[in-house]
């Protein structure tokens, strides 16, 4: 039996998997600004339809079978390796043509950073990784629910290549100076993640990128929408993560190997960040 609402049918082989941004992941996505992503897994008939403005806005990768859609009075039919892009205010209908469909939906917030690449109303645009994003998200997913003791590590890696993919959709709102900027911070929070253990400070993060302490600030919460004080935060809390799960450290060497003189500020900043002291992380992983 098919389930029937006003704005969707689904089959009973209608499969959906939500990937929720909080933790590691919200911390390794948020400079793309999303509400939710997720894949879905489908046959006919599958349809859905929004004709309310929803707060955000939708990047449809279309990964196996055939769709058609319905926006702005257009009406285009369109198969694998075809990104959809649907603006939050339009109406609009999608609906599954062949005899299964997989597809990958993402909601990008509606922000200054977004605005670029949906002011152009819908679009119907051509991606030959739609595969790759659809395999990404099936591995963090899966990595989101595993116990093996890598499992930090490959959420954080396949979190950052969801991110690459994302942020290229998004690359066209930024001005040269912002691009400029973007490749600065990364090679800065690539040297940190080298460095983990030593004294990154505002002052000397500043001059990685070659501003000044203000406009480092400034940029940080521009462009990734965080504070540097609390990436840096993030970037320590997942290598120490890491370590608790791959060695047998003892909690003050793993304070201090990811920068922290003080084993209590550690392990409060780490409850802080994953909702457990390190010593039960620990012990939890030890037991599992």
């Amino acid at each position: 039996m098919n389930v029937i609402s006003k704005n969707r049918i689904h089959s009973p082989e209608h499969r959906i998997w939500f990937l929720s941004m909080d933790g590691l992941v919200g911390h390794a996505l948020k400079a793309v600004e999303l509400v939710r992503m997720g894949i879905v897994d489908t046959t006919r008939p599958y349809q859905t339809r929004r004709c309310h403005e929803p707060g955000y806005h939708l990047l449809f990768y279309i990964v196996e079978g055939q769709y058609e859609i319905w926006c702005q009075n257009k009406h285009v039919q369109a198969d694998p390796n075809t990104l959809l892009l649907v603006p939050m205010h339009q109406i609009r209908q999608i609906r599954l043509i062949s005899q299964k469909g997989t597809h990958v939906f993402v909601h990008p917030r509606p922000t200054r950073t977004w605005q670029a690449t949906f002011e152009s109303g819908f679009a119907v645009l051509q991606r030959q990784d739609t595969q790759n994003i659809a395999r990404h998200l099936r591995e963090l997913l899966a990595a989101r629910l595993s116990t093996q003791p890598d499992a930090a590590e490959l959420i954080q890696l396949y979190a950052q290549l969801l991110r690459v993919y994302l942020l290229r959709e998004r690359q066209c709102i930024l001005s040269p100076t912002d691009h400029v900027l973007t490749r600065r911070l990364d090679a800065l929070w690539q040297q940190v993640n080298d460095e983990i253990d030593g004294k990154w400070t505002i002052a000397r993060m500043a001059r990685y990128v070659g501003v000044s302490q203000a406009h480092f600030q400034d940029i940080c919460k521009r462009l990734m929408h965080t504070s540097p004080g609390q990436y840096l935060a993030g970037l320590r809390m997942e290598k120490a993560q890491s370590l608790l799960s791959e060695t047998d450290a003892t909690i003050a060497s793993v304070a201090q190997a990811v920068g922290y003189s003080s084993e209590y500020s550690f392990s409060r900043l780490f409850l802080k960040h994953t909702g457990i002291r390190p010593g039960a992380y620990q012990k939890q992983l030890s037991t599992a």
